[in-house]
């Protein structure tokens, strides 16, 4: 019987939502939205187990989590804890897939893996700079 599973996410400054979707996500499935971050955010993914009848459960002492970003010059992870990991707005805009793969410990189901499109976008301006041109004769 396969184990289904959702995604939690939660940006540091704001109250966690789960991932809206039709049925509960599974092996394979692609979440159905993407992350935005602005360039000075950071923000928390959780993992949980999904029951028959639909309840969200913790799965963390049953399961592994691991996670990396294809881009870690836009987006990084922080090692999990459990079923929740920190993913940071590391430098430029612009955007990365970041892969969740969960392995039950007992090897009964998964592994599942779902890919989260993140994007990370320009906060709020905090200073200007300068930038000068190239002189030319007059």
């Amino acid at each position: 019987m396969a184990k289904k599973f959702s995604v939690t996410l939660a940006k540091a400054s704001h109250a966690p939502h789960a991932l809206k979707s039709a049925a509960p996500m599974k092996a394979g499935d692609t979440a159905p939205t993407e992350y935005v971050l602005l360039d000075n955010e950071n923000g928390t993914v959780t993992v949980l187990g999904v029951t028959a009848g639909g309840n969200h459960v913790d799965i963390s002492a049953v399961a592994t989590l691991a996670v990396t970003s294809d881009n870690t010059a836009t987006v990084t992870a922080d090692p999990p804890a459990g079923m929740t990991c920190k993913l940071v707005a590391a430098g430029p805009l612009g955007t990365a897939n970041v892969t969740l793969a969960v392995t039950f410990n007992d090897g009964s189901a998964g592994p599942f893996s779902v890919s989260l499109p993140c994007t990370v976008k320009a906060g709020p301006v905090s200073g200007v700079i300068v930038e000068l041109g190239t002189p030319v004769p007059n």
